[in-house]
């Protein structure tokens, strides 16, 4: 067994304004003035045994949000300690028809529950290692959302910021459908299901995943997987009732190899939030996913938090390994935009050493 410390000392945000839901048949942004734009920044310092000589930026981050006209707008967003390739996401987006929206350019593909939940929002550092393995990530395309009781997002898209490997050549298709409902005032029902299909091209596949910290290495890794062809799916449920969340998402892929062989591979997460001051988790119907929470009095809202999670990536040719992790934790959220986490996990990856890992975070906000 070997621990790590890891404190991860700030993280800020200029500006903090949130669109309104343009689920309604009234465009998000028609109320707003057309000339208004926003910046926004976030900053990840993260630090291994309470060594400053051993620490790292884990994420520096500019964002721009502005209005083109009364129903388009565009969003923007760099990653500043990355010199060799600092554009990260580049949105155009606006509605084309009643209730059908249209985006263009280099966002996250419509896959998953917690991959499309902002880091800002997620109640775990980082997200699972079955998301890590199997979400595609941001990637250049196009893609249709249309917003009714079930709502779907589909499109097409080509590889950008490595997620399955270092090829840019693969090309994918993706989609998402979730329904989200209330049987009361007090509880909320979310389902829904996601499938992206890709093609390495002249590339390669890879499925890898890490222990719930970007500090720590890939503990599972199938290698790279030159001209192999992948549907990736995604199964998510969640059930909210009052200041309680409770979460669970089953990932995998369906790999064909070069030459032939087929590989089945798959993870599955299961996590819990409880508000011990009674807030309720924020949840955005446009996206299908969790925002910022507000603490509702004066003082700071108290959250406990736990998950669990298995990722296999070991069939048939490929001997990517298994992991096996559990985060439990205490988020003190002192304003939407700020908030402090401790967290202790365990990860138990096939082949190597456990790590039981303490890890802090300050998240400051302004």
């Amino acid at each position: 067994m070997r621990s790590l410390l890891v404190i991860l000392l700030t993280s800020g945000a200029l500006s903090a304004q949130e669109p309104m839901d343009p689920g309604q048949h009234v465009p998000a942004w028609v109320e707003r003035a057309t000339s208004a734009i926003t910046v926004h920044g976030r900053v990840f310092a993260d630090i291994q045994r309470a060594n400053p000589n051993e620490g790292d930026l884990r994420q520096l981050r500019l964002r721009i949000v502005g209005d083109l006209s009364r129903t388009w707008r565009f969003r923007t967003q760099f990653e500043l300690t990355d010199i060799d390739a600092p554009f990260l996401e580049f949105i155009l987006e606006g509605e084309v028809a009643e209730d059908l929206f249209a985006r263009a350019g280099q966002f996250r593909e419509p896959f998953g529950l917690e991959a499309n939940t902002g880091l800002g929002a997620l109640p775990f550092l980082e997200r699972s290692a079955p998301t890590d393995a199997f979400s595609p990530g941001r990637n250049r395309g196009a893609a249709l959302r249309w917003m009714g009781d079930v709502n779907v997002s589909a499109g097409g898209f080509q590889g950008a910021d490595g997620a399955f490997g270092p090829s840019s050549s693969d090309h994918s298709l993706a989609a998402r459908v979730w329904a989200a409902w209330r049987p009361s005032l007090r509880e909320r029902i979310h389902l829904g299901l996601s499938v992206s299909s890709r093609d390495a091209g002249t590339g390669a596949l890879r499925f890898r995943a890490r222990p719930g910290s970007k500090l720590l290495p890939h503990g599972i890794d199938t290698g790279d997987l030159p001209g192999a062809e992948a549907t990736t799916y995604a199964a998510e449920a969640a059930w909210q009732t009052g200041p309680r969340t409770l979460q669970a998402e089953w990932l995998g892929a369906e790999i064909e190899l070069a030459g032939g062989p087929r590989a089945s591979l798959s993870g599955v997460v299961v996590s819990g939030a409880w508000f011990l001051t009674g807030e309720t988790r924020s949840y955005s119907e446009r996206r299908g996913a969790w925002t910022n929470v507000v603490p509702k009095g004066a003082g700071p809202a108290l959250e406990l938090v736990a998950r669990a999670s298995f990722t296999d990536l070991t069939d048939g040719p490929l001997s990517g390994g298994e992991q096996t992790d559990v985060d439990v934790g205490v988020n003190i959220h002192l304003s939407r935009y700020s908030r402090v986490m401790i967290h202790l996990v365990h990860s138990d990856a096939q082949g190597l050493p456990d790590f039981d890992g303490l890890l802090l975070r300050f998240h400051a906000g302004f």
